[in-house]
């Protein structure tokens, strides 16, 4: 055992958890902070140990180097109740008390998920999958490395939001807010996105059947990112909007070079008949989550570059920053890759992209369509019903899709 299924199932009642709370805040019960808790909790309690679970089936399968699944569960615990004691923090405002909780949470998730970024930093290997008898393992070493950097940066992450929520209580206009929005960069591209590359480059040559284009290429995008997320990090930090934006740019240009080395692997793969395969399935998942990555990139350099300008709409396109980067590509991205992965485990072939698989595709991209609409129109929350409710629809078609391959029985014998 990979330890990954169970830190799914931590990540689903994570979600749980964030959905709740979302749902209370439209109703405005008890007029609580329910918004800032949902994604506090989203964060921590869903979105970490789902990467963590990703993490661990990519090392298990593919880099020979399980983790161990005690040190998983304990982790992925420790985030989801650390999540649920900081978002309780937000609750109940102004509470000094509760404030205490809040940040008491917060440690604990720092102290789990630095234990699980060290573990993972000795468990995984630092080289040497790449052979030339498996042209699939070509950019296997590259990989490594995005795995070994983007777990150095969850433990500075963390440790910056801890200092931030320290700074609270010592200087709350100023200080504490740089360290607050640069330990949120280092976390979202830092750890998320160059997770997402890790795990990316790993996978897809597997599922399309096609060595990684340029291994060259990898390690480029690992540097590009780790220059822009430097002047990302210092820009925040120092208050310097042109350091920001300037070096910020490299944080684009390392997505752009993921997008077209992981475009180039799946499409080098065509279908000679142009038919649509089951081994199609996840492309379109893949490029739309993609797509919305690429946007909410683009839209943080554009918020930085002309903040006036956009001061009168800065909380909606805030709200579409990073809901389109974290829902419409992190999730798209993650659950793109389980159809084959999980097919691929179970020796079956993928669904087809049709019916319940198609209809789960398009619910889940009308929903964070909608939310993003209804953000700017201000809309009644009869419209935030709807996109929650085909998000929801989206999830059960997927998950009675993927979740419903089942292993061949096995043929009975005289």
């Amino acid at each position: 055992m990979d330890g990954s299924r169970g830190l799914t199932r931590i990540a689903l009642v994570g979600a749980g958890f964030g959905a709740l709370f979302l749902v209370l805040g439209l109703l405005d019960v008890g007029g609580f902070g329910w918004f800032q808790a949902h994604g506090r909790v989203l964060l921590g309690g869903f979105l970490l140990p789902l990467l963590m679970a990703a993490h661990a089936v990519t090392l298990a399968r593919l880099a020979r180097a399980p983790l161990d699944a005690a040190k998983l569960h304990l982790a992925g615990g420790g985030v989801l109740a650390g999540s649920l004691l900081f978002a309780l923090g937000w609750l109940f405002q102004p509470s000094p008390l509760l404030s205490v909780v809040g940040v008491a949470g917060l440690v604990l998730v720092a102290a789990a998920g630095i234990v699980y970024a060290v573990h993972v930093m000795k468990t995984a290997p630092k080289g040497g999958l790449t052979t030339p008898d498996d042209p699939l393992t070509k950019g296997d070493d590259a990989c490594l490395k995005h795995v070994h950097f983007s777990h150095r940066f969850l433990a500075l992450g963390l440790l910056l939001q801890v200092v931030a929520a320290a700074l609270a209580f010592v200087s709350p206009d100023v200080w504490q807010l740089r360290v607050h929005v640069a330990a949120q960069h280092v976390l979202l591209v830092g750890f998320g996105l160059l997770s997402l590359y890790g795990i990316g480059h790993f996978w897809v040559p597997r599922f399309s059947g096609v060595p990684a284009i340029a291994a060259g290429a990898i390690k480029g995008e690992l540097h590009t990112t780790l220059l822009g997320l430097a002047g990302l990090l210092l820009g925040f930090l120092l208050d310097q909007p042109g350091l920001t934006l300037g070096l910020g740019f490299f944080v684009f240009v390392g997505f752009f070079t993921y997008m077209g080395v992981l475009g180039a692997n799946i499409m080098k793969n065509k279908s000679k008949t142009q038919r649509v395969t089951p081994e199609f399935t996840y492309i379109p998942w893949t490029f739309t989550g993609i797509f919305w990555l690429i946007s909410a990139v683009l839209l943080g350099l554009f918020l930085n570059a002309v903040p006036d300008v956009l001061s009168e709409r800065a909380a909606a396109l805030r709200f579409t920053h990073v809901h389109v980067a974290l829902l419409g590509g992190a999730v798209q991205l993650l659950m793109s890759w389980a159809i084959p992965a999980r097919a691929d485990a179970l020796g079956v072939r993928p669904p087809r992209f049709d019916g319940r698989m198609k209809g789960s595709f398009y619910a889940f991209n009308a929903a964070v369509t909608l939310a993003v609409w209804a953000r700017f129109a201000d809309a009644a929350a009869t419209w935030w019903y709807a996109a929650l409710g085909l998000l929801a629809l989206s999830l059960v078609l997927y998950t009675a899709t993927v979740g419903g391959l089942k292993r061949p029985a096995p043929l009975a014998t005289a």
